[in-house]
């Protein structure tokens, strides 16, 4: 009667067992990226839905634009959440590193880490900055001028969400590197989805902030998206060149350049 293998069926068995982990480690690894990129677009439909809620309680009124402009979207819409931190952090996109000298608490983000704007400002989303309001005082006052917003009002919504055409074809916040952007249809776009900067700026690059909204996060290079009217969809990164960011985005001439996207 036998009562055990041979040194070559343990060998034989052992191999077999190598082989199947080896084929199966990345289909779980494609599964638990796919899972945490689903996470992240219902984070991105949250933030969308938190931020309804604040304009029905504010007679439809868009966000306002103040002193803290770059992360105030963070602060106006968090206490309609549950988890205020969970809503502002994608499970690709948590951590943050130190950006630098000269910006103390200030991290600029990319495909894998967070942004940072001072404690406790931290997320892995940017805002479309057009959807702030324009009538707002202190947007009136200094966010014209800025180097890197369009001077143009005509670019901007207006104060009401009834005032914004098609909502659901308005990007409210997406996958991103810094809290918020102006994207345009001529801005061209980054060597690669990890980050990089086209020109040296903090979080943007001068007149080119569109480069806070690409990057490559999740499989098929596919960026989250959260829309005005409260959905949520997954873009490809040429795709994010064809979405009507503001009133005066030419969709048109942002499908031929997004086509130049090259990562």
């Amino acid at each position: 009667m036998r009562k055990a293998f041979t040194l070559i069926e343990l060998l034989v068995v052992i191999s077999i067992i190598a082989l199947l982990i080896a084929i199966l480690l990345p289909a779980l690894s494609a599964a638990n990226a796919a899972a945490r990129s689903s996470v992240c677009l219902t984070t991105t439909r949250q933030q969308s839905v938190a931020h309804n809620i604040w304009m029905a309680e504010r007679k439809e009124r868009l966000m306002a634009w103040d002193a803290n402009g770059y992360f105030e979207w963070v602060t106006q819409i968090e206490e309609y959440t549950t988890s205020a931190s969970g809503i502002f952090l994608c499970p690709d996109a948590k951590e943050h590193v130190d950006f630098g000298a000269g910006y103390v608490d200030r991290t600029r983000g990319s495909s894998t880490t967070a942004w940072s704007y001072g404690d406790p400002f931290t997320a892995s989303y940017a805002l479309n900055g057009f959807v702030y309001d324009i009538n707002d005082g202190t947007a009136n006052s200094s966010n014209w001028t800025r180097p890197d917003t369009p001077n143009d009002k005509g670019y901007w919504w207006g104060s009401y969400i009834h005032q914004v055409d098609n909502p659901a074809d308005v990007p409210f916040t997406n996958d991103g590197m810094w809290p918020v952007g102006w994207p345009e249809h001529n801005d061209p776009p980054p060597p690669d989805g990890l980050g990089t900067l086209v020109t040296g700026a903090a979080g943007g690059s001068g007149n080119n902030t569109f480069v806070r909204h690409l990057v490559d996060r999740h499989p098929g290079q596919t960026i989250n998206v959260s829309f005005i009217d409260g959905h949520s969809e997954s873009v490809s990164a040429p795709g994010m060149y064809e979405l009507q960011w503001s009133r005066m985005y030419d969709t048109a001439i942002g499908q031929t350049t997004g086509r130049t996207l090259s990562w």
